[in-house]
């Protein structure tokens, strides 16, 4: 999950609420997206604690378990680890595929000279 969601952000494309959310609070506090996604990510948890304190009175583990607080944490601290190794992925979203490819390196060769 950390890997895809590395990959998400990398290409700036449309992310899901939970990304989105994070992606926000990075840009306003200048914190590194990492940083920011397990600091949300732990705030919504315990949230999801308490309403579940709050409505039920008792902890429900089948809504909020071992995975979700393991989650909250390791998918930051992946997409941290993962965001260093992939500036590669850069050239492939400036790779400009077939025949638009040669246009443009035609173009780029014919206005220079």
């Amino acid at each position: 999950m950390g890997i895809g969601i590395a990959f998400e952000i990398k290409c700036g494309s449309l992310t899901m609420p939970g990304e989105g959310i994070s992606i926000a609070v990075s840009q306003v506090f200048k914190l590194p997206f990492p940083k920011a996604k397990i600091i949300i990510d732990t705030m919504l948890v315990t949230l999801a604690v308490c309403a579940s304190f709050l409505f039920f009175g008792k902890w429900i583990w089948s809504v909020v378990g071992i995975g979700t607080l393991f989650a909250m944490v390791y998918v930051g601290l992946v997409v941290k680890y993962i965001t260093r190794h992939i500036n590669w992925f850069d050239r492939v979203l400036a790779y400009t595929p077939g025949f638009r490819r040669y246009l443009f390196g035609l173009i780029k060769f014919i206005t220079n000279k």
